[in-house]
């Protein structure tokens, strides 16, 4: 069970650094030239929320699923076997859409009652909300794969 968390903790920790720096990228591509970024409205930070949300998720069950599956493949992955169960694709896929309508959703709501925010304040709240998302999403979608046989 000690290999088992740590192992989730190590791909939780990439899952969330990754999914940070990306929401990070993709925020300051959309929002650059904004000193401060309104909630609501043309160019609010709102509804940027739920895509995020969508994509975070969807990446973050598939991608570590991929490569942890390849390194099942392989016999790179001593201690752990498969427990997977249906289509890694359509899991995320469902997962994504199921996490963006309540989780998303939830966040959209509380974002819809917030003030405008400094850009690099906005920058910090994308890059803390994608790496927690991330990591939560990739424990659970790992937790679903595999388990340790140690």
């Amino acid at each position: 069970m000690k290999e088992e968390a740590r192992f989730l903790t190590i791909e939780a920790v990439t899952s969330g650094a990754i999914n940070a720096v990306l929401s990070v990228a993709f925020a300051a591509a959309v929002f650059a030239g904004k000193p401060v970024i309104p909630a609501t409205g043309a160019g609010g930070f709102a509804p940027d929320v739920l895509p995020q949300t969508f994509m975070v998720t969807l990446m973050g069950a598939a991608v570590p699923s991929l490569i942890v599956r390849a390194r099942l493949r392989a016999g790179r992955l001593p201690g752990f076997e498969s427990i997977e169960a249906g289509s890694l694709w359509r899991r995320a896929l469902v997962a994504a859409i199921v996490v963006t309508v309540v989780v998303g959703g939830g966040a959209f709501a509380i974002s819809l009652a917030a003030p405008p925010v400094s850009f690099p304040a906005f920058l910090a709240l994308k890059a803390a909300y994608g790496a927690a998302l991330g990591a939560t999403i990739t424990i659970w979608a790992l937790k679903k794969l595999v388990r340790s046989t140690l």
